[in-house]
């Protein structure tokens, strides 16, 4: 499965569902299933369908748990929508820049609750 390397505590804003946009400098054309992995500590938090990326706008700064748009730079940045959040768990994944892939048999999905 492709994986994606997310700080805290924003990888476990992801995991609940209160951050729906990640905001990165590159756009992706990827869409599909992503798990997120905590960068520090390693664990996989979630898994998400990633639904679209677009240009970013002062707007997204709510979904995305913090207040981009106070930095100009990030007039170049892209939003990546994320949807159907599933709670999951896993050994330590190293995490790494961009995507990167992980076998499924290491990914379990949390109990319900």
């Amino acid at each position: 499965m492709k994986a994606l390397s997310v700080r805290q505590p924003w990888a476990d804003m992801i995991a609940s569902g209160a951050k729906t946009l990640e905001i990165r400098s590159r756009r992706t054309h990827y869409r599909g299933p992503l798990l997120i992995c905590a960068s520090r500590g390693g664990g996989a938090v979630a898994i998400v369908e990633l639904i679209d990326c677009r240009p970013f706008v002062d707007v997204d700064d709510a979904a995305s748990g913090y207040v981009w748009s106070r930095f100009p730079e990030t007039r170049t940045h892209y939003v990546w929508e994320l949807r159907l959040v599933r709670r999951v768990t896993s050994d330590t994944i190293s995490g790494r820049l961009g995507f990167y892939d992980v076998s499924d048999d290491r990914i379990r999905y949390a109990p319900a609750g």
